[in-house]
Order: structure tokens, then sequence, then C-alpha cells
């Protein structure tokens, strides 16, 4: 691997970092899950090492697509992790009260 792919493979990284918590919060499905980031980026790698048998959490997840996304969550999974912990006051409360969602 050359120092540019190495380099744009930590940039895509750092530029999807948090997205399954932001989109956890925001749109998911199961907006009130406490730690919803992290468990969006697991179910994304269950569906993938599972070839897509297991339901991945979003609308349209076929075999080559859960792959790619995949590579996202892998990258992802640490940052959601701390961005879900940070927002854990907020969910846990929205989560008890039955907030939007």
């Amino acid at each position: 691997m050359t120092i540019r792919s190495r380099v744009l493979a930590l940039a895509a990284c750092i530029g999807l970092s948090g997205c399954a918590t932001a989109y956890s919060v925001a749109v998911g499905p199961d907006r009130n899950d406490v730690y919803g980031g992290v468990r969006l980026d697991a179910r994304i790698l269950g569906a993938a090492a599972t070839n897509g048998d297991v339901d991945c959490g979003l609308a349209d997840c076929n075999e080559p697509r859960v792959w790619l996304l995949a590579s996202g969550a892998l990258c992802d999974l640490p940052l959601s992790l701390v961005g879900d912990t940070l927002l854990l006051p907020y969910t846990v409360i929205r989560a008890a009260v039955g907030g939007p969602g």
C-alpha cells in the first residue's frame, strides 16, 4: 500500500467517523436506543460477517453494499462509541420519556 493510499484511507475513516451515531439519533428506526450508533455499526458488521443474511438495520443491504458499509462501520465504531457516550444523558432521557421517534 502506497503512502497516498494510506492517507486516502485514513481521510475516509476520519470523514465517515461518527456517522452511525448521528444517523441513529436523527433519523434511525430505533431513535430512542441508548448507544444506537454502536448498535448500528455492530449490525452492519454482523450483516457483512453473514454475507447479508442478518438485517443490517438500513433499508438496502444487499451483499456488495454491506461489505462497503462494513469497511466504514469498522472505522466508525470507536468514534461512535465516544459519540454515544457523550450523548448518553440525552438518549437515556429520550428513551425514558419516549421522545420523538
